[in-house]
């Protein structure tokens, strides 16, 4: 699950967190509930891509030195870096795909369904088109 974002922290806004979080009731966090701490990485840009069938069908990049940014598309790199993921593993034949840049590199953010994800500035059209044959054709 993604209870929260993630941020930078310090280690007493870590403590003084989880001390609210003993006194609330909340049912998305509990005291079991597993987070990941780790280094912070300098996260360059970050693109939403929509993949049908191990294939990107329309890209947007969302943020830039973690500022909102929209722009449609994404570097051919970002393309090649999902589809080579892709034949790795999907979770499904049509979802969402996060992809970050931290220094010459890419990483993947999270996968999600198409469901509940954002649009950024993608091609709306071809995401409809390309997810509405996928159904008609099986």
């Amino acid at each position: 699950g993604k209870s929260f974002a993630g941020e930078v922290i310090s280690y007493d806004e870590l403590r003084n967190w989880f001390e609210k979080l003993k006194t609330i009731e909340n049912t998305d966090l509990s005291l079991e509930t597993k987070i990941i701490v780790s280094e912070p990485y300098n996260v360059a840009r970050e693109w939403r891509l929509w993949i049908t069938k191990k294939k990107v069908i329309a890209a947007s990049q969302y943020r830039e030195y973690f500022k909102l940014k929209k722009s449609r598309g994404c570097p051919e790199e970002v393309i090649r870096y999902a589809e080579t993921r892709c034949e790795e593993y999907t979770p499904h034949d049509t979802f969402v795909m996060d992809i970050c840049q931290c220094g010459d590199r890419y990483y993947i953010v999270e996968c999600n369904c198409l469901n509940g994800a954002g649009f950024y500035n993608a091609d709306v059209e071809a995401i409809i088109f390309s997810v509405t044959m996928h159904f008609v054709q099986g």
